[in-house]
């Protein structure tokens, strides 16, 4: 004679088999590090302007005030579990990108805050410093089941970058209801992150031509996000295991302090944007 389990351990291994535990950990790991985060953030699809969710947003999403201006830093997170490795395809050695300029996702104020940013010394960021290789591609390897269980990194990737773009344009939409709702202005810097809970691996070739297989904990994709102005633009996204995660809430941390620290550069794009304003 068989016992049916009872409800709450069928629901217990079924949540287990989901992506939400992951999401409820990787929260509450930068909670413990003292990074505000928000679970199921919506934002409209910049493609379609149809409803969509991102698992998580973390960082400085309210706004650091400075002279009238809210500039706010924040990290579009998709969380995914995966039983199968994932695999980027590299060029070992090749620097084909910045982390700086090419893994922002901004709003229109934003890029001017950004622009003044790059001339500011961060060489000593962590986050900016990518010594890794640079990834061009992705697929999911040895999955089992539909083929269409392939197109999992792809969606990752495309969640987490139209989320940034998604909020750029929440950011540009908002409105200061107070009396100096005629000027204050709102910015903001947004990173696509993917964190996986599973294997990551990179492949590429050696000298000799041979494809060679390394396991890595993080890596960075150069993602070119098919509805950007250009052809050839492109979104840096990283991808970040779990055994990678506390390093990498540690940099994101110390990022956002030192953007948000940098007031002198926040205070010449809201005067410029003021102006343009004004003159409109």
């Amino acid at each position: 004679m068989t016992t049916e389990k009872p409800l709450d351990k069928k629901i217990l291994e079924w949540l287990e088999q989901q992506g939400y535990p992951l999401e409820m950990r990787v929260a509450k790991a930068f909670i413990d590090a003292g990074v505000s985060i928000s679970l199921s953030v919506y934002y409209r699809d910049p493609e379609n302007d149809t409803p969509r969710e991102i698992d998580i947003v973390a960082g400085c999403q309210d706004g650091e005030f400075a002279d009238y201006f809210m500039f706010s830093v924040e990290f579009a997170i998709e969380c995914k579990k995966s039983s199968s490795p994932w695999v980027l395809f590299v060029k070992p050695g090749r620097s084909f990108g910045s982390v700086f300029r090419n893994g922002w996702v901004c709003s229109k104020i934003g890029s001017t805050v950004k622009e003044r940013l790059k001339y500011r010394n961060l060489s000593d960021n962590k986050l900016h410093n990518w010594s890794g290789n640079w990834a061009y591609g992705v697929t999911e390897a040895l999955r089992k089941g539909s083929p269409k269980t392939g197109d999992i990194p792809y969606k990752a990737l495309m969640s987490c970058v139209k989320a940034s773009h998604g909020l750029a344009r929440l950011t540009e939409q908002k409105v200061w209801s107070s009396r100096y709702a005629d000027k204050v202005l709102f910015g903001s810097m947004t990173q696509p992150v993917i964190i996986l809970d599973g294997k990551l691996f990179e492949a590429s070739l050696n000298e000799s031509g041979d494809l060679e297989i390394i396991e890595t904990e993080e890596g960075i994709i150069n993602f070119k996000y098919p509805f950007l102005n250009r052809a050839d633009e492109y979104v840096s996204v990283r991808i970040v295991t779990l055994p990678a995660l506390p390093r990498f809430i540690s940099a994101a941390k110390e990022t956002v302090e030192q953007l948000t620290d940098e007031v002198d550069a926040q205070q010449q794009a809201y005067k410029e944007h003021l102006i343009v304003e004004q003159k409109a």
